[in-house]
């Protein structure tokens, strides 16, 4: 057991007859790594649009490795065509 926030998997699974993974090898994660010798996998996207789920207006900046979101922050000042663009897309 750890108490570390990020863990990087390496093997998980679950035997015959369980419905839960488990995970069999890990080793814990510094989230630091990514401003340092792993800021070339980080890419920042834009994420402006209507939460149907949630029924709101969302627009953050999303920092990602891959399709894993990995950090997020509000978009601010959002001008009202941006809004309105986002709402009909």
């Amino acid at each position: 057991r750890t108490n570390q926030p990020w863990l990087v998997i390496a093997d998980l699974g679950s035997r015959q007859g369980q419905r839960e993974e488990r995970i069999y090898l890990a080793a814990e994660f510094e989230p630091a790594l990514f401003d340092s010798v792993l800021a070339e996998q980080v890419s920042t996207v834009d994420q402006i649009d209507w939460d149907e789920r949630e029924g709101v207006f969302r627009a953050e900046r999303q920092r990602k490795v891959g399709e894993l979101i990995i950090g997020r922050e509000p978009l601010t000042g959002l001008d009202d065509a941006t809004r309105s663009h986002a709402l009909l897309a």
